[in-house]
């Protein structure tokens, strides 16, 4: 029977212990005065948003992301005490799930003149990992002028900005960037998200 030399055996404890997820760690409670902060950048989204519905918004933005981060620290410790081992890797696909239970949660509210749109950052340069996002804007009003409420970023402790103050992420609709993956780029002439397989610029080019 082959021994295995001591050493050999702590590192291969060590490294298992390494993979186990500490017990988590949530993000600490939003104070009154970052509530109001985001409370008064939402007002500004639209002359008429109700301050009820500016504050709600607000108490969302900052709790939902420590609900998610809190459920997926208790998934992990789940995991590691079943098999015995766990990554705690931030994944893209995780940060889009995220965005969606996010953006599921404020659309249940009935916000008279606010919305939530889920947006995604595909890969850049000097960011080449996809990201997701929630955005918060004016009914009926563009992306760009929107907020960012970003769960994510910092693992359940909420970012926020204004979307063109935002330089870290390039953000679009997340539906524009899973039509273009699957059905390519949609050219400047076609007016909706199938026009490109189906019209030309001149009916008679090749």
């Amino acid at each position: 029977m082959t021994r295995v030399p001591p050493l050999l055996g702590w590192l291969v404890v060590l490294a298992l212990a390494g993979c186990a997820p500490p017990p988590p760690k949530l993000p600490p409670t939003a104070t009154a005065e970052q509530r109001d902060a985001l409370t008064w950048a939402i007002l500004t989204l639209e002359p008429g948003v109700a301050l009820p519905d500016a504050r709600r918004l607000s108490d969302l933005a900052y709790d939902v992301p420590r609900a998610l981060a809190r459920d997926y620290g208790q998934h992990l410790m789940a995991q590691a005490k079943r098999r015995g081992i766990a990554f705690d890797v931030k994944t893209p696909a995780l940060c889009r799930a995220w965005a969606e239970a996010f953006d599921a949660k404020l659309r249940q509210e009935p916000f008279a003149l606010l919305e939530s749109h889920v947006v995604i950052s595909t890969g850049r340069f000097y960011f080449p990992v996809e990201h997701s996002a929630v955005v918060v804007s004016a009914r009926g009003k563009p992306l760009e002028s929107g907020l960012v409420l970003d769960a994510c970023r910092h693992e359940g402790r909420l970012y926020w900005a204004r979307v063109k103050d935002d330089r870290m992420f390039r953000w679009r609709p997340q539906v524009d960037v899973l039509v273009a993956r699957t059905w390519g780029r949609r050219p400047w002439y076609a007016r909706g998200v199938f026009d490109g397989r189906l019209v030309r610029p001149d009916p008679l080019a090749p």
